[in-house]
Order: structure tokens, then C-alpha cells, then sequence
């Protein structure tokens, strides 16, 4: 019995064992981690720097740095910052240590020893962009505005005609607020670079925070005359703008730009989309007008204007354009939307012979087209309610279906059909 009892106590540890190693080598390296961080966070600095890690073996370069980043991670910046400095001491051009103790030392707001360590390697590398920029950041964090610019002006006397670098002094500047040495660094850059539309976009967006109008106005007109697909852009841009201020202001700056660049039929537009938005028509009228001589007098500006005069109720202003794209040599689609467009204005106002009139003659001028369709179904309307004379607008209507079964007017001419038959007492029809 006790031989037995023993063998069955063996089994059981020999079981237990069996069960216990497999996760004993599972869980040995997660302790020697909580051992490494224990010991980082711990115990002095002094300890490790006898380049013998944990275990008393050599560290090398990589695993000092593993341990900077883990100590960083683990919000112990001060000791980050030695174990990189102590990296430095053993390898002064390890790039880790480099790139990553600016950055503490600028979050532990240790500019001094930021400037020094970057002013170090300016030296090592005269020409380097990142050095010169990440020196500037501090001088300009640390409020040392002269600093900065003098790292800013080295950039630019080597790359004078670089554009990114330019640009990326500028973004620097306007990252705190400096907002005129930005637009210092914008604007003697384009005369260096000797392109008067450069820069154009974010020399617009710099002045309208400083809500300089005039300049503003200037830079987006300019970047207008290089983008001219950026239209509805720069037009959303002035109508902003233009809510800050008295309209007057901009009105005088869009005055000048149109001096500026007279030859350019959109700075126009931009300009009459401002007066049409002021209840200002006839001038929207007049920069409408330069705008279609400088495309050829293809007649696209008048009737734009037109249409937009139409929906904010500027009936006389409409009518006077689409009177000029019928004496134009417009295109035959223009001139048909313009007179269709002049009997509709004239039927708005209540001029319903000159609508007649004007419906007749595109009917008679533009045949099968949808402005024809659209003429064909206001006459047979006149004919009905004006002229109360249901029959002529009972054929007017029938014609209309004939001609084009497939009209957009199909539907509401069946509706007018049965007015008609109404209207002449013909309920049965």
C-alpha cells in the first residue's frame, strides 16, 4: 500500500510539472521585461552607464536606444533624455538620439539645450533644411523672434529660389502668429523667383486673416488669372470676405483689380457677381459686358448674367442682355435661349404682346428646338388666358403634341387641353 501510495504521489508531481514548465517558458519573457522596466525606472542612471545591461553582458547602440524609447513611453521623459545624451557620448552621429532629443528637450521646454544640440550639427551640416528649420521652431517657441529669422534668412540665402522651402519658412512663421514675416517671406520670394502669381493662394489666405481687404482682393484675383477653373473657389472667397466689411471696401478693391488686370474677362465676372449680389445690376451688367468682349462676344457672359439677373428679379437688366445677344453673332443655341428668355422676362413684367411677339419669333427663327417646344407652349398659354381665346390655344396646344410627342410640356399641355374644352364649354371633349 505504501509503495503504491508513493508511486501515485510521483505521478502527481510529474503531472504537475508537465503542466507547469509549458507555462513557465510562456510567462519567462514577459518577467524579464518587468525586471528590464523595474530596473529602468528605478534604479539610478549612473548604474547603466557602464554600457552592461540587465543581465551584466556589453549593451550596444540599438539597445540603448530600445531602452530611451521605452523609458519615453513610459512618460519618463528627463530619463529619455539621459539614457539619448548617454547614447550621444558613445556615438555622436547616432541619428535616433538625434532626431528624437530635440523633440524632449522642446517637451520638457529645455530650449537651451535644444538650441545647442541643433546649432551642433548645423556646423556638421551647413546646408541641412531640417536642422535650420527644427532651430527656428525653438528660437521661435522660446520667443527669441530675432533667432528665428536669422536661421530662416541662412534658408533662403541657400535656396533662394526654392519654393517649398519658401514655403515651409512661411508656415513656420504662421504657426505662431507671425503673420507679417510670413507674408515678408511670401512676397520677397516671388520677387527672387521673379513669378508675380506665385504664392498668390496663401499670401490671399494670410491677408484675409489679417482681414487686409485690398490685398486680399489682389492675391485671389491674381490667383484667379493662373487658375481659372478655380472661378467658383475665388468667387465663395470674396463673398466671404466681404461679410466682414463694408461692401464699399471691396468694391474699391475689386475696382482695382479690374484696373490691374483689364484684359482678364473673369476678374471682370468676379466683379459683376459682386454687384449682382448688391442689388447693384446695371454695374454687374457693365463688367458682364467687358467680360463677353474679352471671350469674342460668343454671347456665354451676357447670357450667365442674364439667367442670374432673371432669378434675383432684375427684369430690365435681363432684358437689355438678352437684347445684346440677339445683335451679337452669338451662336444660333445662344441666341435661341436669348429669345426665349427676352419673352419670358417681357411675361414677368407683364408685357404679354412683347411676349407674344418675342415667343413667336423664336418659334418662327429656332424650329425644333427645345426653346421652340417651350415658345409653342407660352403662346398657346397667351392665346388661353390673355387673349381668352380658347380655340386658338386649343390648336396651339394640339401643335404642340404633334410636333413633339416626347416634349418635357407633354403632360401640363394635357391639362391645358381639358381648360381649353372647358373654357369652350366642351365638357364631353
Amino acid at each position: 500500500m505504501r509503495i503504491g501510495s508513493t508511486m501515485n504521489k510521483n505521478n502527481k508531481v510529474q503531472s504537475t510539472k508537465h503542466k507547469v514548465q509549458p507555462m513557465l517558458s510562456f510567462i519567462r519573457p514577459f518577467m524579464l521585461l518587468g525586471c528590464q522596466m523595474f530596473f529602468l525606472a528605478y534604479f539610478p542612471l549612473s548604474l547603466q552607464a557602464d554600457q552592461r545591461s540587465i543581465f551584466g553582458q556589453r549593451s550596444t547602440p540599438a539597445q540603448d536606444i530600445d531602452q530611451a524609447r521605452l523609458l519615453e513611453e513610459m512618460g519618463q521623459l528627463e530619463r529619455a533624455a539621459a539614457q539619448y545624451e548617454m547614447v550621444l557620448r558613445k556615438s555622436p552621429l547616432n541619428a535616433p538620439a538625434l532626431n528624437a532629443l530635440p523633440r524632449l528637450y522642446i517637451n520638457l521646454q529645455q530650449y537651451d539645450k535644444a538650441i545647442g544640440l541643433l546649432g551642433n550639427q548645423i556646423e556638421r551640416s551647413p546646408r541641412s533644411i531640417v536642422f535650420r528649420r527644427s532651430l527656428a521652431d525653438v528660437f521661435l517657441r522660446a520667443g527669441r523672434l530675432d533667432k528665428a529669422r536669422e536661421q530662416c534668412a541662412a534658408l533662403i540665402e541657400i535656396y533662394p529660389k526654392d519654393e517649398s522651402v519658401i514655403r515651409l519658412i512661411a508656415a513656420l512663421y504662421i504657426t505662431y502668429a507671425h503673420y507679417q514675416e510670413a507674408v515678408q517671406a511670401y512676397v520677397e520670394g516671388r520677387r527672387t523667383i521673379g513669378n508675380p502669381g506665385v504664392f498668390a493662394l496663401p499670401l490671399a489666405d494670410i491677408y484675409t486673416t489679417l482681414v487686409d481687404v485690398p490685398n486680399a482682393t489682389a492675391e485671389y484675383a491674381r490667383w484667379l488669372t493662373i487658375q481659372p477653373r478655380q472661378f467658383p473657389v475665388v468667387d465663395d472667397r470674396i463673398d466671404q470676405l466681404t461679410g466682414l466689411m463694408d461692401p464699399k471696401l471691396m468694391e474699391k478693391a475689386l475696382r482695382g483689380t479690374t484696373s490691374e488686370h483689364a484684359d482678364n474677362k473673369d476678374v471682370h465676372k468676379l466683379f459683376g457677381n459682386f454687384y449682382l449680389r448688391h442689388n447693384q445690376p446695371v454695374e454687374a451688367l457693365e463688367q458682364y459686358r467687358k467680360a463677353d468682349r474679352l471671350d469674342g462676344s460668343r454671347g456665354v457672359y451676357l447670357l450667365e448674367f442674364a439667367s442670374w439677373a432673371m432669378r434675383e428679379t432684375h427684369h430690365e437688366e435681363a432684358i437689355s442682355a438678352y437684347k445684346d445677344l440677339m445683335d451679337t453673332a452669338s451662336a444660333q443655341s445662344i441666341k435661341s435661349q436669348a429669345s426665349v428668355g427676352l419673352a419670358e422676362a417681357y411675361r414677368f413684367l407683364g408685357r404679354r404682346d412683347e411676349a407674344m411677339t418675342a415667343y413667336q419669333q423664336t418659334l418662327s427663327q429656332y424650329p425644333r428646338t427645345a426653346q421652340s417646344e417651350e415658345a409653342m407652349f407660352h403662346i398657346a398659354e397667351l392665346h388661353l388666358t390673355y387673349l381668352h381665346d380658347p380655340s386658338k390655344a386649343l390648336i396651339a396646344f394640339r401643335t404642340l403634341l404633334a410636333a413633339a410627342p416626347g416634349s418635357s410640356f407633354r403632360a401640363e399641355t394635357m391639362f391645358r387641353i381639358a381648360d381649353c374644352h372647358l373654357s369652350r364649354g366642351s365638357i364631353r371633349d
